[in-house]
Parts: C-alpha cells; sequence; structure tokens
C-alpha cells in the first residue's frame, strides 16, 4: 500500500517536473518571439 501510494508521487513528480521543463521551454520560445517583434 504505502508502494503504490510512493510510486504514485514519484509519478506525479516527474509528470510535474516535466510540465514545468516544458513551461520554461515554451515560455523562453515566446519570449524570443516577441523580442523579434
Amino acid at each position: 500500500m504505502v508502494r503504490a501510494r510512493g510510486d504514485s508521487y514519484y509519478l506525479a513528480y516527474n509528470v510535474a517536473q516535466t510540465f514545468l521543463s516544458a513551461l520554461s521551454g515554451w515560455n523562453r520560445l515566446w519570449n524570443r518571439q516577441v523580442g523579434i517583434k
């Protein structure tokens, strides 16, 4: 039971990290586009 809960936390953490990484990547792209304009 504890292991399953730990795995779900780990999975959620991984998803959050991936999301944040993608978000910062899009932010950089957007800033570059705005800078061009």
